[in-house]
C-alpha cells in the first residue's frame, strides 16, 4: 500500500527524468553544431526523370531536349533552355534558382543572365557568377521536390527556392500523400525534430524515415474528386503538404551542406482574385488585350469603369465573396486608405476557390520554415512592396496577377544577390 501511494511521483520522477535528457542532450548537440536532418534521396534518378543531360562533346549539361518548352497552339512542357558546365571552375559560384514560371521567364530570357551576373561582379569582382534558372511551368513544391535531389549532384554553390504560385494546381496529389500517412509517419514527423531523435537515428538505429519515400511515387488522387470549390479543410492540406515538401528540400539540402535560400514569393494585389482566364475572357469582350490598360500602374491611371464590366462580366458566371472583398479593395484604393485596401485585397485572395498565386499564408509557411531551420530568406514579397508608391502592387511591377515585369524581375534579382552578401553564402 506504501508503494502505490509512491506510483504518482515515480511517474512524475520519470517523466522529468525523460524531459531533462531530452533537453540536455538538445543543448548539447546544438554546441556540438550537430545538424543532421533525415530525408531520404534518390542516388539513381532514371534517366528520362532527368531535367538536365550531359552533352559529351560540348562539355555541358543542358536541359534534355523533351523537357524543353514547345508551342503547339499552347505552351506544353515546361524547362527553357539552360545549360552549365560539367566541370565547375575554379572560382565560379554555381546558383539553381528553382521554381515554377515565374523562374522560367528568368530563363526565358538573356537579359536577367546578364543582369545577375553584372551584380554580382559588383559584389565578388574575383568571383564568376554561374546561375541556372530552373524553373518550370506551372511547377509547385511537389513537382520540384525531385527536381532538387538530382540538382543536388552537380555541385551547386546555392539553392533558391522561388515557389507559391503552383500549389493549388497539384492539390490533389497534396491531398493523396497527407491522407495516407499512417500513425508511425506522422510520430516520426514530430520526433524528429529532436536532435537527440536525429542522431540515434543516424548514429544507432537507422530507422528508415517512411513519411519520405513511397508515397510521392505512388498514383496520386485523381483531381475530379475535388470538382468545385475547395473547402478550408482542403485548403489546408494543399499548405501543409507545401510545408512539407520545403521542409524536405531544405533537409536535402543541409544534408548535402548546401547553401539553401528561401523566399517569399510576390503577387498582384490589383489583379482580381479569380482565374486569370476569367479576367482575359472578360478583357477580349472589353476588346483590349491589355489589361494594364484598364487596371493601370497605380492609383492614378486605373480604369474604374472598365474593371466594373470586368467584374460584372465575371460575377455573372456566379456570386463570389472574394469579389466583393476586391470591390471594397478598390473604394479604399481611391479615398486613399490604402491599408485598408491591402487588407481587403488580401482576403480576397484568401477566399479564391482554388488560389492562382501565392498569398499571406503561404508566405507565412516560408517565413516560419527559415526561422525555424535558419535558412536565408530572400524577402522579394516585401521588396517589392517597398518599391511600390502604397505597399499596395499593381501592374507597375507585373505583367500579370502573378509574374513580375521586367522592374519587378530586377528587385527579384537584387534582393537575391543583397541576401548572398549579407549572409555571406560566398566565400
Amino acid at each position: 500500500m506504501k508503494d502505490r501511494h509512491k506510483l504518482p511521483e515515480k511517474i512524475a520522477l520519470l517523466i522529468s527524468s525523460f524531459v531533462l535528457f531530452i533537453f540536455t542532450s538538445e543543448v548539447i548537440l546544438g554546441l556540438m553544431g550537430f545538424n543532421y536532418y533525415p530525408v531520404d534521396i534518390k542516388v539513381n534518378i532514371p534517366e528520362k526523370d532527368r531535367v538536365f543531360r550531359l552533352n559529351m562533346t560540348s562539355g555541358y549539361y543542358e536541359i534534355a531536349k523533351e523537357k524543353l518548352s514547345t508551342y503547339m497552339g499552347d505552351l506544353t512542357y515546361t524547362f527553357a533552355y539552360q545549360k552549365f558546365k560539367e566541370v565547375k571552375d575554379l572560382g565560379t559560384y554555381r546558383i539553381f534558382i528553382l521554381g515554377g514560371s515565374s523562374v522560367w521567364n528568368l530563363a526565358n530570357d538573356p537579359y536577367y543572365n546578364e543582369y545577375a551576373n553584372e551584380k554580382f561582379k559588383f559584389f565578388y569582382p574575383n568571383k564568376e557568377l554561374e546561375i541556372v534558372f530552373a524553373g518550370g511551368g506551372s511547377h509547385g513544391t511537389s513537382t520540384l521536390y525531385p527536381i532538387l535531389q538530382e540538382i543536388l549532384e552537380y555541385k551547386p554553390d546555392l539553392i533558391v527556392l522561388y515557389s507559391g504560385h503552383n500549389e493549388f494546381l497539384n492539390f490533389a496529389e497534396g491531398k493523396f500523400y497527407l491522407e495516407h500517412r499512417g500513425i508511425i509517419d506522422e510520430i516520426n514527423e514530430k520526433l524528429e525534430k529532436f536532435r537527440i531523435y536525429q542522431f540515434l537515428s543516424k548514429i544507432i538505429i537507422p530507422i528508415k524515415n517512411s513519411l519520405n519515400t513511397g508515397n510521392r511515387d505512388m498514383e496520386i488522387i485523381d483531381p475530379s474528386e475535388w470538382v468545385g470549390a475547395l473547402n478550408e479543410t482542403h485548403k489546408q492540406i494543399v499548405y501543409e503538404n507545401y510545408r512539407l515538401n520545403i521542409e524536405d528540400m531544405i533537409r536535402m539540402a543541409k544534408n548535402k551542406n548546401v547553401n539553401f535560400v528561401l523566399s517569399t514569393v510576390s503577387y498582384n494585389h490589383m489583379s482580381p482574385p479569380v482565374s486569370p482566364h476569367l479576367v482575359e475572357d472578360a478583357l477580349k469582350k472589353l476588346n483590349t488585350k491589355k489589361p494594364e490598360d484598364v487596371f493601370g500602374e497605380s492609383a492614378i491611371n486605373f480604369s474604374r469603369e472598365q474593371i466594373e464590366e470586368i467584374l460584372n462580366i465575371i460575377t455573372n458566371q456566379g456570386n463570389m465573396e472574394e469579389l466583393n472583398e476586391y470591390k471594397l479593395g478598390l473604394k479604399y484604393y481611391e479615398k486613399g486608405q490604402f491599408e485598408k485596401a491591402r487588407e481587403h485585397f488580401e482576403k480576397g485572395l484568401l477566399l479564391e476557390d482554388f488560389p492562382h498565386r501565392a498569398n499571406s499564408i503561404s508566405n507565412g509557411v516560408i517565413r516560419e520554415l527559415a526561422k525555424e531551420y535558419n535558412v536565408p530568406l530572400a524577402d522579394i514579397e516585401i521588396a517589392v512592396l517597398n518599391a511600390t508608391e502604397h505597399s499596395i502592387t499593381t501592374y507597375e511591377y507585373f505583367d500579370d496577377h502573378c509574374h513580375l515585369n521586367r522592374r519587378g524581375n530586377e528587385i527579384l534579382l537584387d534582393t537575391f544577390l543583397k541576401t548572398i552578401k549579407e549572409k555571406k553564402l560566398v566565400e
